[in-house]
């Protein structure tokens, strides 16, 4: 029985809103240079993780480097 995440995440999480845009593009010219046919993960889930990950990502770094010593 798979799990299903959307319950346990609050309706109002900035993630619905970014499913709901990312969903709207157009991923022709992602798909035709996508080489990793064998992949479970279609190449529109992989750019949607990318997308949520790459500013938490960039906050994360920012605070590291806000608490390195001189």
């Amino acid at each position: 029985m798979p799990l299903n995440i959307a319950v346990m995440i609050d309706p109002n999480d900035p993630v619905f809103k970014m499913a709901e845009v990312l969903g709207e593009l157009d991923y022709k010219k992602l798909r035709s240079s996508y080489r990793r046919k064998w992949r479970k993960l279609t190449p529109e889930v992989l750019f949607s993780i990318v997308v949520y990950a790459y500013p938490r990502f960039k906050e994360q770094e920012g605070t590291r480097k806000g608490s390195q010593r001189p």
